[in-house]
């Protein structure tokens, strides 16, 4: 895992082995004392770089197939501007999803990116079309998604217990 990725899991966690895995839990603060079922929010396996975060749908094949269909509508919609399609990057993929887990934990923001990559966020859109076309349409998020510095692309879409989707792209 690069280092500022895993500089970003060590500000906020704490890593804990057990077995052959490694859990990665909130630092202690006053709210996980009360409830420390609250505290567990990443799980990273050996040999592995796909962080998981808790969710009622953190990893289904579901979240996976809308994912991908957002990594195949941004890079359709970059080629329609003659820009290059973006890749795919492992880490940015576990960051994104590692960010949407903690906007459902700690609050709608753009505060769980340390400023090395370009950051989009959602909630309550249903499914890849239509997160890609609120993006499209806010001039913010769509100047982040035509950057032609970007040449890498991360999603992550974790659902919460009321079913709400939160969406997270990163791009380098």
């Amino acid at each position: 895992m690069p280092g500022p990725i895993r500089n970003f899991l060590r500000a906020i966690f704490a890593p804990e082995k057990q077995g052959k895995n490694i859990y990665y839990t909130e630092k202690q603060s006053a709210s996980n004392k009360q409830n420390p079922k609250n505290s567990q929010l990443a799980h990273i396996q050996p040999g592995s770089s796909k962080l998981q975060t808790p969710s009622v749908q953190p990893n289904t094949s579901e979240n996976l197939n809308d994912v991908n269909e957002v990594v195949r509508l941004i890079n359709q919609e970059r080629q329609k501007h003659g820009l290059s399609a973006l890749t795919i990057n492992s880490d940015l993929m576990n960051s994104s999803s590692n960010n949407s887990g903690l906007m459902i934990k700690h609050g709608f923001k753009h505060k769980y990116t340390s400023g090395w990559a370009k950051e989009n966020i959602a909630y309550g859109q249903k499914d890849a079309q239509e997160v890609v076309a609120a993006w499209l349409k806010s001039r913010g998020h769509y100047e982040n998604i035509m950057s032609s510095e970007c040449t890498q692309i991360g999603v992550g879409k974790v659902i919460n217990s009321k079913g709400i989707p939160y969406w997270t792209m990163q791009l380098l």
